[in-house]
């Protein structure tokens, strides 16, 4: 059987001719009109607008993936030796042992919750010692400098009675 009547491709045809001229039959012909244009513009961008999804869906989860699989590291706890897979994002806890990790130059050492790990080699140690060194010896250079003052100068002590505790961090994340 027919899904259509033979009539209705001719009355649309004569639609099509009257919405040209203008008069009383645009009230009844611009909506439907503008429904049919609706459907197959959507119908169109659809056809063409899918496949580009498809693709860019693929290629966005291919790069997810990418992402992920760069992330994860192996080695071995530094605390009890035992095989432990994480991720470079952050901290994680050793499953054997609980000792708290992170991933530094594709291998896993301790946490330290500043973000910096300690020195792992003398060369690093002697780095540190140094540099903890140098700040000592301008703490007091400054302190020798700033009692050395003039005789017409009257000093005023000023400290504080009462110290601020020390903050301590908690924890802070290095980029």
């Amino acid at each position: 059987g027919k899904l259509e009547p033979p009539w209705i491709s001719i009355a649309f045809f004569g639609a099509v001719l009257l919405n040209f001229f203008p008069g009383p039959w645009h009230i009844i012909l611009d909506p439907v009109f503008s429904l049919i244009s609706a459907f197959y513009s959507l119908l169109f961008t659809s056809i063409l607008l899918i496949p580009v999804l498809i693709f860019a869906a693929v290629f966005a989860f291919q790069w997810y993936l990418e992402r992920q699989l760069d992330t994860i590291c192996e080695g071995k706890c530094p605390g009890c030796g035992t095989q432990q897979v994480g991720t470079r994002n952050g901290p994680f806890q050793c499953a054997a042992c609980g000792l708290d990790l992170e991933v530094a130059h594709d291998e896993f050492i301790k946490y330290v919750k500043s973000g910096k790990a300690p020195p792992s080699n003398p060369l690093e140690q002697m780095e540190d010692f140094a540099k903890q060194a140098a700040k000592k010896g301008e703490n007091l250079s400054s302190k020798e400098a700033s009692s050395k003052v003039s005789p017409d100068v009257e000093v005023i002590d000023v400290e504080p009675t009462k110290k601020k505790p020390k903050s301590d961090v908690i924890d802070v994340d290095v980029l």
